[in-house]
């Protein structure tokens, strides 16, 4: 498991192809107006890094876990009741801990998300919220700028899995999908799994 802002801090470093910090964007507060959280609730941030989300989650009862030391020394530092170095495959929790987890920006970095995911709904009583990249809308955006086609695909191509609205559905059909851009949102959220910047699954584990 990655580092959750892995995805920014190779923008940072790569300033030729990602050539302005305008494209970086404010993923947890768009995420979270997309779902619904009781500060009662027990929660895992699942792949926390460096403990972001938790700025955000002041006063919930938060957990978080990461297969990242560097990232769990700061995230330690923050709004979690308990942080843990964990991989996402092996979770050190009981079943049904949980009440909700959220994992954000990490599924693009497994090589079994089923298994993943199966984990996760392990440590999970209610409800599990994902949230990918869409590379649907990365590819149109290599074609129509063409100076990021080539070394942006290389580096998909060695670091990540695409991922899109086809790809929750494999992990379990019995999802509720919702979109999300960084930019013209609420016209690029109307086309969906072809033009949003990033797609949430909630999966619903009441049964």
């Amino acid at each position: 498991m990655h580092s959750i802002n892995l995805w920014t801090d190779k923008m940072k470093k790569n300033k030729k192809f990602y050539p302005s910090d305008k494209m970086r964007w404010n993923i947890y507060t768009k995420i979270l107006r997309k779902i619904k959280l009781n500060k009662k609730d027990k929660i895992l941030d699942a792949g926390c890094g460096q403990g972001i989300l938790s700025e955000y989650l002041q006063g919930y009862n938060l957990y978080g876990i990461d297969f990242n030391k560097n990232s769990l020394i700061l995230a330690k530092k923050r709004n979690y009741n308990q942080v843990k170095f964990s991989d996402i495959n092996s979770i050190p929790y009981p079943d049904k801990f949980f009440d909700k987890t959220i994992c954000i920006e990490v599924f693009q970095y497994i090589s079994e998300p089923k298994k993943a995911y199966e984990e996760l709904k392990r440590v999970t009583k209610n409800e599990l919220i994902i949230a990918i990249p869409n590379y649907n809308c990365i590819g149109i955006r290599s074609i129509l700028f063409k100076f990021w086609r080539k070394p942006f695909f290389e580096t998909i191509n060695k670091t990540y899995f695409p991922t899109n609205k086809e790809f929750l559905e494999e992990l379990d059909k019995n999802v509720k999908i919702k979109y999300l851009s960084c930019r013209w949102g609420l016209i690029r959220n109307l086309f969906g799994n072809m033009l949003s910047s990033e797609v949430i699954g909630i999966y619903n584990l009441y049964k």
